[in-house]
């Protein structure tokens, strides 16, 4: 198929391509197209995508017990610190100027509940350990 917008008009009329057109009759859509030369337009579009997919196609993480829970956010917590480098002492990561032995307690607290009742999600967790 070639371009979805053959000809544009004055304001937001379009005239569509014509196999286009019964694609989105078929799926029930009603087609809407970015103004030329509106850049702003097109990332929110996009943000919305990106948006979708991290809410449909990001496993949730489950656990059974607040033991196994703590023990993964430790495991995280620690991964993080071994590869961020310090805000203010940047030519050293988080973890070297922390001590190991306080490394765990001082990045990661013990989580004491857990949300929802049945287990947590990986969006309930802060979000530079949802990037991991």
């Amino acid at each position: 198929m070639k371009t979805a917008v053959e000809t544009v008009f004055v304001g937001r009329d379009r005239l569509y391509n014509r196999r286009f057109l019964q694609m989105c009759s078929h799926y029930l859509i009603e087609p809407v197209a970015c103004t030329p030369a509106s850049g702003w337009e097109k990332g929110q579009v996009e943000n919305q995508v990106g948006l979708v997919r991290e809410r449909f196609f990001t496993p949730r993480l489950r656990f059974k017990n607040y033991d196994e829970l703590n023990a993964w956010l430790t495991d995280k917590c620690i991964a993080y610190a071994k590869a961020h480098r310090h805000p203010e002492l940047t030519e050293q990561t988080i973890w070297k100027c922390s001590r190991p032995s306080e490394a765990s307690s001082s990045l990661c607290g013990p989580v004491r509940r857990l949300p929802r009742g049945a287990g947590i999600g990986l969006q309930d967790l802060p979000g530079a350990l949802r990037q991991q």
